[in-house]
């Protein structure tokens, strides 16, 4: 009988402690997929921040080269209107 007892406290206590582990690996595993998946929004935003400034760059880019187009043509009508006068 005593025995008996020994052997399902024996059993029960390796029940609990496999359910701790399982427990335990569950967190484990929560945690290690909330993670990749906090590691890919920020690869997203990295990437979307960096397209960004990639648009950014080339509009900056655009506007610098059509001022100086602009610029460019000024000077001519000015240099053109110039020797209208002499």
């Amino acid at each position: 009988m005593q025995e008996n007892r020994q052997a399902q406290e024996e059993s029960l206590r390796k029940l609990e402690q496999l359910e701790r582990q399982t427990r335990h690996q569950d967190r484990e595993d929560k945690e290690g997929h909330r993670t990749a998946l906090m590691q890919e929004i920020n690869t997203q935003v990295e990437q979307r921040l960096q397209e960004k400034e990639e648009r950014e760059v080339l509009r900056l880019q655009e506007e610098l080269r059509l001022e100086t187009q602009r610029m460019a043509q000024q000077g001519y009508q000015d240099e053109v209107l110039n020797q209208d006068v002499y």
